[in-house]
């Protein structure tokens, strides 16, 4: 059976690096390995350019905004182009998997990884997998998948576990893991914490119920029935669909990897703005799917969603307020949530509908089309 690998990119050809001799040292034989370039630096572009060309041992295509067109005969699916402004990781993911289906067809599994991810010898399990229909689970270490919001709940459970945190996740992380906590806050976050001697191995986490768009095995039919979103949570958002709508299998892998995420900047306001809407929006899709909801019902249904972040958004500033001594740092804490709820309440549920209608409209279209809108790849192209 075949397989390919797909790894979206951004402006960290270094990572590129890294990954390529990760893959060459395990000696795997993938079909391709599929380099979606999203880079908005050009000198970034080049030089993964010069990376991919230089690597001799390994079949490598790279798509980028100077060859993603020719993938469509349709000019109209510049929608989901490369090298935007803002986040655009929804559309990389889905040109890599349409990319491997132009590539492969219908007889090749995917694995589908961020440029941060580390393999090991268990990645050979994915020739166990069946490559129809399937999503498959993988294991994460390291780095646990979080957004900004469940990085403060974290820290605030890990310096008090007594606390209730409205998060299960987050609870079951801190009791799993203990004193480990701080080790994953000191390498992979920018708050605060007790000072750290012990270095850091790779520490297995309690896994999520959902999948992870950034680590999953994915069979190649399952991007001709829906697409992810261009915004935060849209692998949730996809996954949610394809069991719903369609009865796709969800089994867990023998795989798993290591998430080597770079150290977060916690309290970026725009940074967390943009994964509290992304989480509004992937929320209410999710529901409107389930529910069956007419488009004049969504906006009320958007109220609610912004109303429940601001929820969400109080308990933890509660929690900080309680938990928290009282010095700079929690001043600092707690003057960004008061700032991240007041950029909540000021979202504007007529601009979210117009997104979700954007995207529903446009994916209506392009499954429609897609088959024939495809253009067959010669072997020279990159």
């Amino acid at each position: 059976m075949n397989f390919n690998i797909i790894i979206p990119t951004r402006d960290r050809p270094n990572n590129i690096i890294k990954i390529i001799k990760n893959i060459g040292d395990l000696n795997l034989s993938p079909e391709y390995i599929i380099i979606i370039d999203d880079s908005r630096n050009e000198m970034n572009s080049i030089h993964l350019e010069k990376i991919i060309n230089s690597s001799k041992k390994i079949r490598i295509k790279l798509l980028n905004k100077k060859n993603v067109n020719h993938l469509f005969k349709n000019k109209k699916t510049s929608y989901i182009g490369l090298g935007k402004r803002g986040h655009n990781l929804g559309n990389a993911r889905n040109l890599g998997l349409i990319y491997s289906f132009v590539l492969s067809g219908y007889n090749v599994i995917n694995l589908l990884i961020d440029d941060d991810m580390e393999l090991n010898e268990s990645i050979k399990h994915i020739l166990d997998i069946n490559p129809k229909n399937t999503l498959a689970k993988i294991e994460l270490g390291g780095s646990p998948d979080l957004s900004r919001l469940e990085w403060i709940q974290f820290f605030l459970k890990s310096n008090k576990p007594s606390i209730l945190i409205k998060n299960s996740y987050i609870n079951k992380l801190v009791k799993v893991l203990d004193k480990r906590s701080f080790l994953l806050l000191n390498k992979y976050t920018d708050l605060k914490i007790p000072s750290i001697k012990k270095n850091l191995d790779i520490i297995r986490i309690p896994q999520r119920e959902e999948l992870s768009g950034g680590c999953c095995v994915f069979s190649s039919n399952l991007i001709l029935l829906d697409l992810f979103p261009n915004w935060f949570d849209e692998d949730w958002c996809l996954f949610d669909k394809l069991r719903r709508n369609h009865h796709v299998k969800i089994i867990k892998s023998k795989i798993n990897v290591c998430h080597n995420s770079l150290k977060k900047n916690i309290l970026n306001l725009d940074l967390m703005l943009f994964e509290e809407r992304g989480k509004i929006l992937t929320n209410a899709l999710k529901k409107m799917n389930l529910l069956r909801i007419k488009k004049f019902d969504t906006k009320k249904l958007l109220i609610l969603e912004i109303m429940e972040r601001i929820e969400i958004i109080n308990s933890v500033i509660l929690v900080a307020d309680h938990s928290l001594q009282n010095n700079l740092f929690k001043r600092k804490i707690l003057n960004k949530l008061l700032d991240l709820k007041r950029e909540v309440q000021k979202l504007d549920p007529n601009d979210l509908l117009e997104e979700i209608e954007k995207f529903i409209d446009f994916e209506k279209h392009f499954k429609q089309d897609i088959k024939k809108n495809l253009n067959p790849i010669k072997e020279d192209e990159n």
